[in-house]
């Protein structure tokens, strides 16, 4: 498990850790390295909790200094303990079984987190070990050690003991294994598990062994802290209008199927989509996916995986805005056609985009099925607003009619979808049910009766009518009374 961990620490890599032994099977997730807790996890809510104390400390030491009190109270906020109880539940070590699934798919909304996974780390590289496994990992008494400017991949989480400290200042300069044993009066044990410690993150290294190269930083990251900047800026100046509710809908839809996305399918754009059509969509959708977000939408600690999803939206559209790589990642995926802009007429674009249109329309009927109604409207609107179609436009009025607030968008959508088939029954008495909720009678009546002249017998629109009679009486009366008060007052106020 050590091994695993280092790897997808250090490498900052993006996934979930299946870890199986007789004491049963748990997830640990990690974003970018970082890890994180599912709510099934045993150890969550010992972890949210840790997470609150943590945030709360850090205000208090904040104000602390601020007030000239450098005195610390680190110690409560340890990490480590936590660290230990997710071990013990993983089991022994010669008795798991270790595998990692990589990719954004795996990643859930609902992670705690992000933990400072160098604990973590830290502790499974000398746990279960005596002093011969713990010297054997180190490479003998005689092997020289010496501390490296490449190593702490993962300072922000890093907690070293003043023992540990010490060890790692002596290691400026390359020293034997057996010299630290002397030099540190702790014992052979403890001494050897804090060697290790720093080892496993890779805080020290052997001497023989090359000390990796700092390499510049990775072009594409460069590429998409830029537009993560620019999308920040777009953001400060013009926020999302999309409220929180349907927002974190639609990110818990796109966490869902992230995974088995193309990079067309993700910017909801097709092969033959125009540059300016990518940058579009790319645009809207990292203006939902920027971890700026995660405040409003109450999501604070789970930036890390709104920049999961980021950082993909970003390389998808990277990949899609450059001709030559959109080609060849289009033949990676399958055939795609003739990527020339001057091969595709305007009717073939046009079917590509009514295609999409309809996909859209397909997936938003699942959505709705399984009553993700905020999902299935933002796919519904898109479609509708690219090809607008009555059977798009109803199943976007049933979903908005799902919540009293949205009646009147409802009702608009229902009068568009009449518009273009205003023989159809149906879409008359879901209009004037929509008007009926609202409180207009005289529009609920009018629809229904619309119905009834199309459909005589339509049971709908007949128990609608029924259902307004009171209230039309009672507007009858209302009216008949106002006439009669304004004649015998000669239209003069009672006031």
């Amino acid at each position: 498990m050590a091994d695993w961990l280092r790897e997808v620490c250090l490498d900052r890599r993006t996934g979930r850790l299946d870890i199986s032994s007789q004491r049963g099977t748990q997830n640990l997730f990690f974003i970018g390295g970082d890890l994180y807790l599912a709510p099934e996890h045993p150890v969550f809510s010992t972890t949210e909790t840790w997470l609150r104390e943590t945030l709360t400390a850090g205000d208090t030491a904040t104000e602390a200094v601020e007030e000239g009190d450098s005195s610390g109270g680190t110690e409560a906020l340890s990490f480590r303990k936590i660290a230990d109880e997710i071990l013990d539940l993983a089991g022994s070590p010669e008795a798991m079984e270790v595998s990692f699934v990589q990719g954004a798919g795996q990643i859930r909304i609902d992670l705690a987190g992000p933990l400072p996974t160098s604990q973590l780390v830290m502790e499974s590289a000398v746990r279960g070990r005596d002093e011969a496994a713990l010297l054997r990992q180190l490479g003998g008494e005689k092997s020289v050690l010496q501390a490296t400017s490449t190593g702490g991949a993962l300072g922000p989480g890093l907690e070293l003991d003043p023992q540990e400290a010490f060890l790692l200042s002596r290691l400026d300069h390359p020293t034997a294994v057996g010299e630290l044993l002397i030099q540190l009066d702790l014992g052979r044990q403890d001494t050897l598990e804090r060697i290790c410690r720093l080892r496993a993150m890779a805080l020290v290294a052997s001497t023989d062994r090359a000390e990796p190269a700092v390499s510049k930083k990775d072009p594409t990251a460069v590429l998409i802290d830029r537009l993560a900047g620019r999308i920040a800026q777009s953001l400060e100046d013009e926020p999302i209008a999309i409220d929180a509710d349907q927002h974190r809908e639609l990110l818990r839809n796109l966490f869902s199927r992230v995974g088995g996305m193309t990079h067309f399918e993700l910017l909801a754009v097709s092969p033959h989509s125009s540059d300016e059509e990518v940058h579009k969509a790319f645009i809207e959708l990292g203006r939902m996916l920027h971890p700026d977000n995660a405040a409003r939408l109450g999501l604070g600690g789970k930036e890390g995986v709104l920049a999961v999803l980021f950082e993909l939206a970003t390389k998808a559209y990277l990949t899609l805005s450059d001709p030559d790589r959109k080609v060849k990642y289009s033949e990676e995926i399958g055939p795609v056609g003739d990527l020339s802009p001057l091969a595709v007429s305007d009717t073939q674009r046009r079917e590509e985009k009514q295609a999409l249109a309809r996909k859209q329309y397909e997936t938003a009927l699942g959505l709705a099925e399984r009553l993700e109604y905020h999902s299935a409207i933002q796919l519904l609107e898109q479609a509708a607003k690219v090809d607008p179609q009555p059977e798009y436009f109803t199943l976007l009025g049933d979903c908005q009619a799902e919540n009293p607030q949205w009646l009147d968008r409802a009702a608009f959508n229902y009068q568009r979808a009449v518009e273009m088939q205003p023989d159809d029954p149906s879409l008359q008495a879901k209009l004037g049910r929509v008007y009926e909720r609202r409180g207009d009678v005289r529009r609920a009546q009018e629809a229904y009766e619309a119905a009834l002249e199309v459909a005589p017998q339509m049971e709908q629109a007949q128990a609608g009518l029924m259902r307004l009679a009171p209230a039309r009486r009672d507007s009858f009366r209302s009216s008949l009374g106002e006439r009669l008060r304004s004649f015998l007052t000669g239209g003069r106020s009672d006031s």
